[in-house]
C-alpha cells in the first residue's frame, strides 16, 4: 500500500522556498512513474491522509491493494488535493486494518509511507512521534506482518528526522547503505531522490519473492484445496462437483468464471484446416489462410489489432494472463484436465486428439502450487507449433485409411 501525505504542508516545495513545483507535485509525478515501471508486476494499492476534524478522519483508501491497478492508482494520484494535519499513526491503522493487506501466500506486505514531516495526531496516552511509531511497530510485528517503508520528503528538521528514523526502525525496513546518510528512511529532498527512494524500495518487494515478476495464486498457488486462480484471485473450482458426472472420455469444461460443463473431446485428429472446438468438433478453422500484417492477429477470419503483442497501443500480458487472439486472459487450460489421449489447446480449452495416446493433462496450475499445465508458450509460435502437430497428426490418419481400404 502507498500511503501518500496530503498534509496542507505538501504544498510547499521541497526545499521550503521559492518557486517550482510542490511536494505534492512531485509526490504525483513519482507514484505515477512507480505505476508505470512496477504496476502490471507489483500488486499495489494507494491511500491518502490529511486530519481537519479530527485524527481518525481524512484517510481514504482509494484503491485495494492488487494485481493491474495501476491505471486506477494514478487516475486517484492525479486528483489528490492537500490540506490538514499529519495523522500518520491513524492512516497506517486503517491500512494495517483492510483484510486486503493481509494475504497468506505472501511471507509479509507492505506500506510505501511518503510524508514530509513529524505526526501530530498522539491517542491512546501517547504523544507524537511515539503514537505512529508504536502503530508502525504493531503492524510489523503482527502474526500476518505489514512492514513499512518510511520516505522522509524535503528539507527536514531535525526533529523531524529523528522521528523518521523511529518510524523506519519500527517498521523493519530500514534504508541500508551509503546512500541513506547514516539514516533508517529513505531521504527524498528532490524529485530525482524521490524516484530513486521509491524505485530503490519497490525492487526490494520484488526481491522478496525471489525476483520472480509474479507473487500472485498463479505463481503461488491457493492455499484451499478445490480453489483455483482466476484473475489473481482464489475462487472455488466450477468443475470440482461436476467433473465426476462426466461420461467416459468427457471431461469439465470452464474458463475459470463460467460455470462448469461435460463436453466431449476431439478423439481423433482433425484434418487440415480444421481445429477441435471446446464441444468436441473438428470445425473449419477461420484464420488457416488468413494473414495478417505486422500488429495484428486473427481471430474468426478477421485481422484485429493485437493489444498484447505489438499492435497498436500494445502492453504485455500481466503475469498469469495469456495473450491469445489479441487479447489477455485466463488460459482455459489451467481448469481443464483432457482424458486420456488429448491435450488441452492453449487459448480455448478444446481438448485435442494426440498421436501417442497423450498424458491425459490438459493442465491444473490453478488447482495446484505453481502454473502448470498445458501452455506451450505464448504468441503466435505456440499456435503454429500446434496447428502442425494436428496438421502431422491428419496426414498420418488419412494415409492408415487409405491403407485400410
Amino acid at each position: 500500500m502507498v500511503i501518500l501525505d496530503r498534509s496542507g504542508s505538501m504544498d510547499s516545495t521541497p526545499s521550503g522556498s521559492g518557486t517550482g513545483p510542490s511536494k505534492l507535485d512531485i509526490a504525483r509525478m513519482a507514484i505515477t512513474t512507480l505505476m508505470m515501471k512496477y504496476g502490471n508486476t507489483i500488486p499495489f494499492g494507494f491511500t491518502t491522509f490529511q486530519e481537519d476534524l479530527s485524527c481518525t478522519d481524512g484517510i481514504d483508501i482509494l484503491v485495494e491493494p492488487m494485481h493491474a491497478s495501476a491505471q486506477a492508482i494514478t487516475q486517484k494520484v492525479a486528483a489528490v488535493v492537500s490540506g490538514g494535519g499529519t495523522n500518520t499513526g491513524q492512516a497506517i491503522d486503517k491500512v494495517a486494518a483492510d483484510p486486503n493487506m493481509h494475504d497468506p501466500m505472501r511471507p509479509s506486505s507492505y506500506i510505501m509511507l511518503i510524508t514530509d514531516g513529524e505526526p501530530n495526531c498522539g491517542a491512546g496516552g501517547l504523544s507524537e512521534p511515539a503514537y505512529t511509531v508504536s502503530r508502525i511497530s504493531a503492524a510489523a510485528m503482527a502474526a500476518n506482518p505489514i512492514k513499512t517503508f518510511v520516505i522522509g520528503f524535503g528539507a527536514l528538521p531535525s526533529a523531524d528526522q529523528m522521528a523518521m528514523d523511529q518510524m523506519a526502525t519500527a517498521g523493519l525496513e530500514p534504508c541500508m547503505g551509503t546512500t541513506c546518510n547514516g539514516h533508517k528512511f529513505f531521504a527524498a529532498d528532490s524529485a530525482q531522490a524521490l524516484n530513486d527512494a521509491i524505485d530503490a524500495i519497490s525492487q526490494t518487494i520484488a526481491g522478496e519473492f525471489g525476483g520472480q515478476c509474479d507473487d500472485s495464486c498463479y505463481a503461488n498457488g491457493c492455499p484451499n484445496a478445490g480453489d483455483i486462480c482466476v484473475g489473481s484471485k482464489c475462487k472455488p473450482d466450477p468443475c470440482s462437483s461436476v467433473a465426476s458426472v462426466c461420461a467416459p472420455g468427457d471431461y469439465c469444461y470452464t474458463d475459470g468464471n463460467s460455470a462448469g460443463t461435460c463436453s466431449h473431446a476431439c478423439s481423433m485428429p482433425c484434418a487440415a484446416g480444421e481445429v477441435c472446438s471446446a464441444q468436441g468438433m473438428c470445425v473449419p478453422d477461420l484464420c488457416a489462410t488468413v494473414s495478417c500484417q505486422t500488429g495484428q492477429v486473427c481471430k474468426a477470419g478477421q485481422c484485429i489489432n493485437d493489444a498484447c503483442n505489438g499492435g497498436t497501443g500494445s502492453k504485455p500480458c500481466d503475469p498469469g494472463l495469456l495473450c491469445y487472439q489479441g487479447s489477455c486472459i485466463d488460459d482455459p487450460c489451467r481448469y481443464v484436465t483432457c482424458p486420456m489421449g488429448t491435450t488441452c489447446v492453449t487459448g480455448s480449452g478444446a481438448c485435442a486428439a494426440t498421436l501417442t495416446g497423450g498424458n491425459g493433462m490438459g493442465g491444473t496450475g490453478g488447482r495446484n502450487r505453481g502454473a502448470g499445465g498445458c501452455d506451450f508458450g505464448s504468441g503466435a509460435s505456440s499456435t503454429a507449433g500446434l496447428a502442425a502437430l494436428l496438421m502431422l497428426a491428419a496426414g498420418l490418419w488419412l494415409r492408415a485409411r487409405r491403407r485400410r481400404a
